[in-house]
C-alpha cells in the first residue's frame, strides 16, 4: 500500500505501513484524508512514514508519533522500503503487537 495512488486496500486487510504520499481515489493530497480513507474500509492499525521527518502511528483510538533520529548518511539505497518491510515482517510474525509500539 505504499504506492502514491492506490486503490482501495484488499479485502480483510487490518493493518497497513504507508507513505505519507498515500493519495488513495477520492482523497486530496492530505495525509488526513488517506488514513480517514484507510480506517473506512476497515483498516484499524496504520503506521504512516514521512521521509526524514517521522513515523505516524495509529490504531483505533490511540495515536502517536516516533521522530526520526537523524544518522551520517553513506548510502539511500532502499531507505524508503526498509521501515515498511521491517513493520510488516515483525507485525505479521507476530514479534511485535502494533499497539505495543503506539508511544505513550
Amino acid at each position: 500500500m505504499s504506492a502514491p495512488h492506490s486503490k482501495r486496500p484488499r479485502t480483510g486487510v487490518s493493518t497497513a505501513s504507508c507513505s505519507a504520499d498515500l493519495f488513495p481515489p477520492e482523497c486530496t493530497n492530505n495525509e488526513d484524508h488517506g488514513l480517514k480513507y484507510l480506517k473506512d474500509h476497515g483498516v484499524t492499525n496504520v503506521a504512516i512514514t514521512k521521509g526524514l521527518d517521522r513515523v505516524r502511528l495509529v490504531s483505533g483510538t490511540a495515536m502517536g508519533t516516533v521522530q526520526i533520529p537523524h544518522v551520517p548518511v553513506v548510502d539511500t539505497m532502499g531507505a524508503g522500503d526498509i521501515p515498511h518491510d521491517a513493520f510488516c515482517y515483525y507485525v505479521s510474525n507476530g514479534i511485535a503487537k502494533y499497539v505495543t509500539v503506539i508511544p505513550n
